[in-house]
C-alpha cells in the first residue's frame, strides 16, 4: 500500500482494514449488485462534512471533498463542501471515493482520508469528527448532576450509567452507595441536555447471574439540590436469554455483553458487564422499551491477545470476535450471537499480512476495513468487497486532484508510528457487498489490532 509488509513490520503503530479492487487495478473486478443508482449519471447524494464539539454544536468543513476514481486509480472528478459542509454527489454507479476531511485532536488539525470501492454514492458515510480537548471550535459549558440512588442500592455492585443528548461522552459510576453524579455540557447560552439514566443492580443479591437494569429519563433538574430517583420514577426493562453459536475456543479471553439504544441523537440507554470466564456472564440482556418502536442493539464480544500469531512484529496484537443483533423493544424470544469462526479469519488475516493480496471469502465476510494511522498527523482507511489485491493502496492518485487546502496526499507515505486494524464483517443472511455497508441488524465481524 505503501510497502504495504513494510509497513506493517516497521509501523505496528498502524490499523488494519481491508482493500478492494482485484488483482492490479482497484475496479477489474465484477462490480457488485444491488444499491442505488444502477447506471443513473442523475442519481444525487448529499453527504455532510462537519465538527461536533463536546456540547453537541456542529461546525461545517467547508474544505472537505470527495473524489471520484476510475478503474486506474486516477482521480477523475472532485465533489467540494460548501458553506454548510454538505457535498453533492451526482453519481449513482458503482465506483471508487475518497473523502477528504481533517480530524482535531488535542495537537491540532490533521488529515483523514477514507476511502470506498465499488461503492454507489448512497454507502458514503457522512463525515463527522469530534474535536479534541483543546479545540476551540465552540465554547462549551458543563456541570454536574447530583442524583439518589438509594432505593436501588441493595448490594455494593449497582452500577449507573448516564448519557446526556447532544455530547459524546457517558458517565460511569460504579459501586454506588446512594449518591451518584454525571456531568452534563452545553454549548454557551444553549439548552441543557436530557438525561438518560441506566441503573443496574444484582437481583437477589447474584452480582452476574441475574440483574435487573432499571432506565429513566431526567430533563427537569437544578446543580443545587439532589434529584431522588426512586423505583416508582424508573422502568424495569424486559430482559432476553441468548446462546452464543460458534463460540471461540481460546485458552485465554475476555468476554463482554452490552446493549444500547440511541434515543434523540447522542441521547442513549446503554448497559454492558464483562468477565473472564462465559460463566460469569449474565444469562440474559434488558431489551429498552420506554419509548415505542425502540430498537435495542445487543452484542456479545470474545477479546484475545496473542502475539504468536504475529511474532515476526514487535508490538501488541489482539483480536475481537463479535456479534450483533437488533431487535424491537417488544421481542421475546432467545438472541441468538453466531460468531464468525475464528480460524478462517486469522488464516486470511495472516496471508494478507505476508502479501499483497487478501481473500476473506471463506469467513463469509461481505466486506473488508483497513485503517492505519499515525497519532494525530495523518489516518487512512479503506473499506472494499471482501478479496482482492492491496495494490490499490499503490494505484489511488491524488496528484492531479485541485484541493481547497494545502495538503500532500501520498497514501503511500511510510508512517512511524501509530496503530493498523483490520475487520472483516459478514451481515448474515446476506452476501451483498453495498447493502452489508448499512445493515447491522444482524452480523458479526473479527477485528485485529496492531499497536506499537
Amino acid at each position: 500500500m505503501l510497502n504495504t509488509k513494510n509497513i506493517l513490520v516497521t509501523s505496528i503503530a498502524l490499523g488494519l482494514i481491508g482493500c478492494g479492487g482485484s488483482d492490479s487495478t482497484p475496479d477489474t473486478q465484477t462490480p457488485p449488485s444491488g444499491g442505488s443508482g444502477g447506471g443513473n449519471s442523475s442519481f444525487e447524494y448529499i453527504v455532510n462534512a462537519s465538527y461536533t464539539s463536546k456540547c453537541g454544536t456542529i461546525t461545517p468543513q467547508p474544505e472537505a471533498v470527495i473524489v471520484r476514481h476510475d478503474a486506474s486509480g486516477d482521480a477523475v472528478e472532485v465533489y467540494e463542501a460548501d458553506e454548510n459542509g454538505d457535498i453533492a454527489i451526482d453519481y449513482g454507479d458503482v465506483a471508487t471515493f475518497s473523502s477528504i476531511t481533517f480530524s482535531i485532536g488535542d495537537s491540532g488539525r490533521f488529515p483523514e482520508v477514507k476511502t470506498y470501492v465499488s461503492v454507489t454514492a448512497d454507502k458514503i458515510l457522512n463525515m463527522t469528527s469530534f474535536p479534541g480537548a483543546e479545540d476551540n471550535v465552540t465554547e462549551c459549558e458543563c456541570e454536574s448532576v447530583t442524583f439518589d440512588i438509594s432505593e436501588f442500592t441493595v448490594s455494593d455492585n449497582v452500577s449507573v450509567r448516564a448519557s446526556a443528548a447532544n455530547s459524546n461522552e457517558q458517565t460511569y459510576s460504579y459501586g454506588i452507595d446512594e449518591v451518584a453524579e454525571a456531568e452534563v455540557c452545553r454549548a454557551v447560552n444553549g439548552e441543557w441536555p436530557s438525561l438518560a439514566l441506566v441503573i443496574s443492580t444484582p437481583h437477589n443479591g447474584q452480582p452476574y447471574q441475574d440483574i435487573e437494569v432499571y432506565s429513566t429519563q431526567l430533563s427537569d433538574y437544578d446543580f443545587d439540590s439532589t434529584h431522588i430517583i426512586s423505583l416508582s420514577d424508573a422502568h424495569l426493562n424486559s430482559n432476553v436469554p441468548y446462546l452464543v453459536t460458534n463460540t471461540p475456543v481460546f485458552t485465554e479471553s475476555d468476554y463482554r455483553v452490552s446493549s444500547s439504544s440511541q434515543i434523540e441523537d447522542l441521547h442513549s440507554f446503554n448497559f454492558y458487564t464483562g468477565a473472564d470466564s462465559l460463566a460469569f456472564l449474565p444469562q440474559s440482556l434488558p431489551i429498552y422499551s420506554e419509548s415505542e418502536n425502540l430498537e435495542t442493539y445487543l452484542t456479545f464480544q470474545e477479546t484475545t491477545y496473542d502475539e504468536i500469531l504475529f511474532d515476526d512484529i514487535e508490538g501488541f496484537v489482539w483480536m475481537d470476535m463479535v456479534s450483533g443483533v437488533s431487535v424491537d423493544s417488544d421481542y421475546s424470544g432467545v438472541v441468538d450471537f453466531t460468531v464468525m469462526e475464528p480460524t478462517p479469519f486469522l488464516e486470511a488475516a495472516q496471508d494478507m499480512l505476508s502479501g499483497d493480496d487478501y481473500d476473506f471469502s471463506n469467513t463469509g465476510a461481505d466486506n473488508i476495513y483497513f485503517y492505519f494511522a499515525s497519532y494525530e498527523e495523518f489516518t487512512f482507511s479503506l473499506t472494499t468487497p471482501a478479496q482482492g489485491s492491496m495494490s490499490i493502496l499503490e494505484t489511488l492518485n491524488f496528484d492531479d486532484v485541485v484541493l481547497p487546502f494545502e495538503l500532500d496526499l501520498d497514501v503511500t507515505q511510510e508512517i512511524e508510528n501509530g496503530f493498523l486494524y483490520l475487520r472483516a464483517e459478514d451481515v448474515l443472511d446476506t452476501t451483498d457487498y453495498l447493502e452489508s455497508l448499512s445493515d447491522w441488524s444482524n452480523s458479526s465481524f473479527g477485528a485485529l489490532y496492531i499497536a506499537r
